[in-house]
């Protein structure tokens, strides 16, 4: 939202740029012959003579076509703090359109449109899903989202941050332990990500919708896993690569 000064600066630069434009066509027109005519302006420009001749009509209804077409499109979008006639659906109810309202709308669409692919996620078996490609191809886009940022896009780590392709394990490699390292974070540099996923989903997709959690593996073992509680569901699913990652999906 602007402030009243800089919403009136910004619809008076606007409207009157095509007001402006409006006169100057107006006033360029006056006085000219409507038919063609061999006589000069009486300007020469290196024995170039410009003829006395009026724009096009097809030239001149371009740009009053501009105009109205702009005059239009802040009736319907609105301009600065002025709000427009134009609408969007968000949360079922029609609002009036502005880019953040149009822009929820989109998510929301999309949630809509990806909410069955989910809830599959969710109605197969882990030891299944871990064999889905699709499903593969989802948690290597989110583990590069939400972890790749401290554990790299192979999960080996950097200086400061472990490597979670081998077989140690700082705090434990078990399910509940491993929930509880990312939910909860550790003392180290490994931050809480309970609140953060939590709170920026229920704010933006009324959902608990997805999470990251990095589990070692190996081509000779594969762990998967299954939690669930009151307020949500965990998938772990897991890509082998020589030494692989897993991502928890929570919807």
């Amino acid at each position: 939202m602007l402030s009243s000064f800089w919403s009136f600066w910004v619809q008076a630069i606007v409207i009157g740029s095509m007001i402006a434009c409006g006169i100057l066509i107006v006033y360029t027109s006056k006085g000219q012959k409507k038919e063609e005519t061999d006589e000069t302006t009486g300007h020469s420009y290196d024995g170039i003579e410009e003829l006395d001749n009026p724009l096009p009509r097809w030239w001149v209804g371009m740009f009053w076509a501009t105009i109205v077409f702009g005059f239009g499109y802040i009736g319907i979008y609105g301009l600065a703090n002025f709000d427009g006639i134009g609408t969007v659906k968000v949360d079922g109810e029609d609002v009036t359109w502005t880019q953040t309202n149009q822009w929820k709308a989109e998510v929301q669409a999309f949630d809509e449109k990806i909410a069955p692919l989910y809830e599959g996620y969710l109605a197969t078996p882990i030891a299944e899903l871990a064999q889905n490609e699709e499903a593969m191809q989802t948690g290597g886009r989110l583990f590069k989202s939400y972890c790749a940022v401290c554990h790299g896009s192979n999960a080996m780590g950097a200086q400061g941050f472990p490597n979670l392709t081998d077989h140690d394990w700082l705090y434990g490699g078990e399910p509940a332990q491993i929930k509880q390292t990312i939910m909860y974070g550790r003392q180290a540099a490994m931050p809480a990500w309970e609140a953060a996923w939590v709170n920026k989903v229920l704010k933006t997709w009324r959902s608990m919708f997805v999470a990251c959690l990095a589990l070692s593996m190996t081509l000779r073992q594969q762990k998967v896993l299954h939690l669930s509680s009151s307020s949500c569901v965990s998938l772990v699913t897991v890509q082998t690569v020589k030494v692989t990652s897993s991502l928890v999906l929570l919807t």
